[in-house]
């Protein structure tokens, strides 16, 4: 397990999720999604599980912890990416913010099951 890619899963998702919790608005504009005041909700829920899942693999002290924690991230991108694609696929969510959202969560996806190689 690389530690450079470890320390880069932990920073991108520390950073994602002190952004939606602390700014929604903001990161709702760089996923181009709407910045309405009544979405702020969900992205901060998002923005805490993504602060968490950065937490877990910061602190995963042994390859058993690190490798489980890539895992949950792994799965959790894993059906983020899934849920971007049914949103693009229904209409609920336009082709782009649909995109960028899902491609993200892909390539976290990706990483986490790099890292647990």
């Amino acid at each position: 397990m690389s530690s450079a890619l470890i320390t880069t899963l932990v920073s991108i998702r520390g950073l994602i999720g002190i952004s939606a919790l602390a700014v929604p608005g903001l990161l709702a504009q760089i996923f181009l999604l709407p910045t309405s005041p009544a979405n702020y909700l969900m992205y901060r829920l998002f923005g805490s599980r993504d602060l968490s899942l950065a937490g877990l693999l910061w602190t995963a002290k042994t390859p058993e912890e690190r490798r489980r924690a890539l895992m949950i991230g792994a799965i959790t991108d894993g059906i983020d990416t899934v849920s971007a694609a049914v949103c693009a696929l229904t209409g609920t969510t336009e082709l782009i913010p649909a995109a960028v959202a899902g491609g993200g969560a892909a390539v976290l996806c990706a990483m986490g099951l790099l890292g647990m190689r």
